[in-house]
């Protein structure tokens, strides 16, 4: 693993895998097994995030739940854990929240882990998101 410093988040990174782990162990794929995404970290302390579920053009009416996340903002490296302080999002409460990923860096491949939080269906559960470098 490699120490973890704002000059080597810089840069784009392609999304390889979003899973969540639930406290029981059970991972699920929020966007599916397939979801792609990028994340752009920049010199001036911006960073947008993007993650979407490539096969939501071929589901037919209403999706059964969003099939895009996307937001903009500011980003500071506190240690191990990088801070989001999030203006714009797709999901509107979001926005003014400060999200924090634990990161761990191993070569090109970057690992954020969110804290442990109850999600919608009230079970303790986190989130992986594996990300390598463009």
């Amino acid at each position: 693993m490699t120490d973890l410093s704002t000059d080597k988040l810089l840069g784009t990174w392609d999304l390889l895998s979003w899973t969540r782990v639930a406290g029981d162990g059970t991972v699920t794929y929020p966007y599916g097994e397939k979801a792609k995404g990028r994340l752009i970290y920049d010199p001036s302390g911006q960073m947008c995030g993007f993650l979407m579920d490539p096969d939501y053009a071929h589901i037919e009416g209403v999706p059964p739940r969003p099939m895009v996340l996307s937001y903009v903002g500011h980003y500071s490296l506190h240690g191990d854990v990088v801070h989001h302080d999030i203006e714009l999002s797709s999901v509107p409460n979001l926005i003014g929240e400060t999200v924090r990923r634990k990161a761990s860096l191993d070569g090109d491949r970057m690992t954020l882990t969110t804290l442990t939080s109850k999600g919608r269906d009230d079970r303790e559960s986190h989130y992986i998101l594996k990300w390598k470098k463009v």
